[in-house]
């Protein structure tokens, strides 16, 4: 990713915990996020979760949405414990929001990607934090998510029609 998407990743977790909601009573409200390339020899945490992203994390704009039965992203459990390791399926998050990207300006792609890889993101920091695979009916702990659960508040800036 390049460094004005993670500076949007970033910024979006930090807001998705902030404004999470009851569901997320349980995380870590003063958790810091680093990049995984800038952590430097030594540096030592109480715990930590690490976030692997997978395929494309850029949204470009898309004439067609594509319906994946793929999860958007997904926790392991092993020996009946959840392990703290996030996985993001980056790919078909963009496939959802890339008609939604049709009329949205560079920046604006940016942050709508950031802010649903963030929602991705919490909902399985969830499943860690509670230890519970289960889901809720609404919210950012329901089982799956549609334009609207990724898009959240971001709406798309439309370009004038300039008749021609």
């Amino acid at each position: 990713m390049q460094p004005e998407q993670w500076s949007a990743l970033l910024a979006a977790l930090r807001s998705a915990v902030a404004s999470g909601g009851a569901e997320a009573q349980t995380l870590d409200r003063n958790a810091d996020f680093v990049r995984g390339d800038q952590v430097v020899p030594g540096f030592l945490v109480q715990s930590a979760i690490t976030v692997f992203l997978h395929g494309n994390c850029t949204l470009s704009p898309l004439a067609h949405r594509t319906a994946f039965a793929v999860p958007l992203g997904w926790v392991r459990r092993v020996d009946g414990r959840i392990e703290p390791f996030v996985h993001v399926n980056c790919t078909p998050i963009g496939k959802v929001l890339g008609p939604q990207a049709m009329w949205m300006n560079k920046e604006r792609r940016t942050q709508a990607m950031a802010e649903a890889m963030a929602r991705v993101i919490l909902h399985e920091w969830i499943h860690i934090a509670t230890q519970n695979a289960g889901h809720a009916e609404r919210g950012i702990a329901k089982a799956e998510f549609g334009v609207a659960d990724l898009m959240g508040g971001i709406r798309p800036v439309y370009m004038p029609h300039t008749g021609q």
